[in-house]
């Protein structure tokens, strides 16, 4: 008998899409953080009304959502890693706790503005097919770390942030005069 040796690389029969269970746990996150932003917007949509029966259903509805949000971080950062592209999805795992840990708005929208220059840092450098459902993840978990920074009960650091501010009234009378 002959010995064969595989010459394939690691790697090459990995199925395409495949999940880990840091990614999978990733899943459960981000839904975890989309159901919050709407439970959120629910409670600052009905705040307005305080005598109203619903706004205590919407607040343990909120309360609940981000209670799923906290385990639903602590499953991804403790779950352990299969393959390297798992470590980017805990580090922004790791952004989304500190945003939730951060109760000053000079804090929040310095990690907004820091996290907004750095993304692409977290971003996988692969181009396999995991590589790129991993990317897909991040992109999603921006779109709902962005909605987060809108919140208002995180300051709305997201529209805060002007790039054109408005005049001042002196600046304003001016131009009404000219």
């Amino acid at each position: 008998m002959a010995d064969s040796i595989p010459t394939t690389p690691d790697g090459v029969h990995e199925v395409p899409h495949s999940h880990t269970p840091v990614s999978h746990a990733f899943r459960g996150l981000l839904r975890a953080a989309h159901h919050a932003v709407t439970s959120e917007n629910d409670l600052e949509l009905a705040g307005g009304a305080r005598f109203d029966p619903a706004l205590a259903l919407f607040q343990s509805e909120a309360d609940e959502a981000w209670s799923a949000l906290d385990a639903a971080l602590e499953t991804v950062l403790n779950t352990p890693n299969r393959r390297a592209a798992d470590h980017a999805l805990k580090q922004i795992a790791q952004v989304y706790q500190l945003c939730l840990s951060l109760t000053d708005y000079g804090d929040m929208l310095a990690l907004y503005e820091r996290y907004i220059r750095h993304s692409g840092l977290f971003r996988v450098r692969g181009a396999t097919a995991s590589d790129l459902a991993v990317n897909a993840l991040i992109d999603e978990a921006d779109t709902l770390l962005n909605a987060l920074f809108a919140l208002e009960r995180f300051g709305a650091v997201a529209y805060h942030r002007d790039d054109d501010p408005d005049p001042t009234p002196s600046e304003a009378l001016t131009a009404l005069a000219a």
